[in-house]
């Protein structure tokens, strides 16, 4: 789209909400280890990350302001291209920008990404956006944003820049079968009646989505009490962890507890986040609780079993969607850690994180991999929750796969 940089006579849309923060403000904001991300991923200096992330920062402003913040998702195709690309590096590091929207803006502000089958917004109607712009930003950022750094950052260099593993020898399903899942939109709620109390409890709500790759974040996944009931209910009775095939391993060193299958708050809070994922609840592991003491963590890996450990258990399914739901606080450390798309989630207590292990096309996705960084005060409890590709019950004659 070529915008234009001396905008045409205006048509009035109404585009004029209260404002709630100056933009000097938050221009004013800073996050050293969010601009470490960007020049470590996009392999910039530090001069470039912070010109983008400046422009990242005015343009949550401009969201925070419009209407139909959705219409913007056309301008970050291709003109504003590397705004997109930091924009997006900033909300995978979901701790910062939460405590930034939440500083300075009061809410949650969603960061528009293209949706599968949405229409775009006429031409018309683009054309009064990016006048819009022009009037909120003045020429010379309009400047910038339309010419300069569309210029010299083109989507296929940023992209070009961008590093990720390969898809060989990983596992493969058929693309219907991976499409299944987490398809949520933010802001969209489930209805919570407390498993320990009966009582109406705070609506779960997803915060955070990503469509590609797939993960979100939801808040008050489980209530407090909930939280407080598995915790105590695991406390003495935990062993050691295991993986790749029941045998313990030291890349992992938290303890694991299964609580009974039929328990009535485990099948409720299974049904809870069957509805939060989209999965059928046949189609679920059992729910784990697991304990991270002072020390313990969890090294890089991938939920997903190796193709030669599911050949050899006899299994035809695989592990779709992973759910990590934090039960406590933690003093320092123990955060969940994505290190190919620069994410880390750090516990909140009924907090939920779930990830597609599969990209829309079948293949095994590597930037799921992760860790469970070291807990280095306190503990860290957790619960988790996995979701095959088929019925649980019959997706195998072997053993269960690791904890």
């Amino acid at each position: 789209m070529n915008a234009p940089l001396h905008p045409p006579a205006r048509t009035h849309l109404g585009m004029e909400p209260p404002v709630s923060t100056a933009l000097d403000d938050v221009l004013s904001y800073r996050a050293p280890a969010v601009l470490a991300d960007i020049e470590a991923h996009y392999a910039i200096d530090h001069a470039q990350a912070r010109l983008l992330f400046e422009q990242a920062l005015r343009f949550c402003w401009l969201l925070s302001r419009h209407p139909s913040p959705g219409d913007t998702v056309a301008l970050l195709a291709r003109p504003l291209a590397a705004i997109a690309a930091v924009g997006e590096r900033f909300v995978l590091n979901t701790r910062a920008y939460v405590e930034f929207c939440e500083r300075y803006f009061g809410r949650f502000i969603h960061w528009p990404r293209p949706e599968p089958g949405a229409s775009a917004p006429s031409q018309a109607r683009l054309n009064t956006l990016v006048e819009w712009i022009y009037d909120q930003l003045g020429p010379q950022v309009f400047a910038l944003w339309f010419q300069q750094l569309a210029e010299r950052y083109p989507p296929e260099h940023l992209q070009a820049l961008r590093t990720t593993p390969s898809h060989k020898t990983l596992n493969v399903i058929a693309a219907p079968r991976a499409s299944r899942g987490l398809s949520r939109a933010p802001g969209s709620q489930v209805e919570v009646h407390c498993a320990v109390s009966g009582q109406p409890a705070r609506a779960a709500r997803v915060a955070v989505t990503l469509h590609e790759p797939r993960v979100i974040v939801v808040d008050d996944a489980f209530t407090p009490a909930e939280c407080d009931a598995l915790t105590r209910r695991a406390v003495g009775r935990t062993r050691t962890s295991r993986v790749r095939d029941q045998q313990s391993d030291p890349s992992r060193t938290s303890e694991t507890w299964r609580p009974p299958a039929d328990d009535r708050l485990v099948v409720a809070l299974r049904n809870r986040i069957a509805a939060l994922v989209d999965m059928p609840p046949s189609t679920a592991e059992p729910l784990k609780v697991h304990r991270y003491g002072p020390g313990a963590r969890f090294d890089l890996h991938h939920d997903n079993p190796s193709r030669e450990v599911l050949q050899h258990q006899g299994v035809t399914a695989v592990r779709l969607v992973s759910c990590i739901i934090y039960l406590g606080e933690v003093e320092q450390g123990g955060d969940t850690w994505f290190p190919h798309l620069g994410l880390s989630v750090c516990p909140r207590p009924g907090t939920m994180l779930a990830f597609h292990n599969f990209d829309r096309r079948g293949h095994e996705d590597p930037t799921k991999r992760h860790a469970g960084r070291t807990v280095h005060h306190g503990n860290k409890w957790i619960a988790t929750q996995w979701w095959w590709s088929t019925p649980y019950a019959h997706r195998s004659q072997g053993r269960p796969l690791g904890e």
